[in-house]
């Protein structure tokens, strides 16, 4: 009887200890090869390159805040154009302290008419009253500008709305950006989980995105 209370005991504690785990969110190997997290991070270049607003070939994007607003709103060659629900400008302006990115509107977004309206919004504001700021000092922009059909894009898609909302942030210039949410930054970092690869900052000019 004392073997199986024994047993018993330890069974439990195993259990347990593989529930902490499982609640930290590593319960499972997340890459083959082993990654040095404490490594310390490479420097930062000292004059990082610019990011290209368009590529040879590629979309010829608005040059100022102004016309990129006015491109968001009324442009039929958006991928929004196909889905429903109004499109969701950006509130940025230029050289903005602090410039906030999400992955796409909430429903609670979608029927206030603004990002970040619902429980995240009362995230963020708390978030900022901390930092000494309040949201009318920032931006606040979406990578799509509406909610896509069942919330869900595919890698092209991503791509396409990452690159856009890459040559808005160079027309924008923020002093700063916070990527809100896991997948706003596995939309515009998605490189950064890959064996091997450090968490590191990208650059649009020489402001760095984190």
């Amino acid at each position: 009887m004392r073997g199986i209370a024994n047993n018993i005991a330890t069974d439990e504690a195993f259990s347990a200890l593989m529930s902490w785990w499982a609640m930290a969110g590593v319960d499972s190997a997340v890459a083959e090869a082993p990654v040095n997290w404490l490594r310390p991070a490479p420097a930062r270049p000292a004059h990082a390159a610019r990011a290209d607003v368009a590529t040879p070939g590629g979309p010829q994007y608005p040059g100022s805040v102004d016309k990129f607003h006015e491109w968001f709103r009324h442009s039929e060659d958006q991928p929004e154009a196909a889905w429903p629900g109004e499109r969701i400008i950006p509130a940025c302006t230029v050289n903005q302290p602090l410039m906030i990115i999400t992955d796409v509107p909430d429903p609670e977004d979608a029927r206030a008419g603004v990002l970040l309206a619902g429980d995240a919004g009362k995230l963020v504001d708390a978030m900022l009253v901390a930092a000494g700021i309040s949201r009318g000092d920032v931006g606040i922009a979406s990578v799509a500008l509406t909610r896509p059909p069942g919330g869900m894009m595919d890698a092209k898609l991503s791509a396409r709305l990452v690159a856009r909302m890459r040559a808005y942030m160079a027309v924008v210039k923020p002093q700063r950006v916070l990527l809100f949410g896991d997948k706003t930054v596995r939309m515009m970092r998605g490189d950064m989980l890959s064996p091997g690869n450090a968490l590191r900052d990208i650059y649009h000019d020489t402001v760095p995105i984190g």
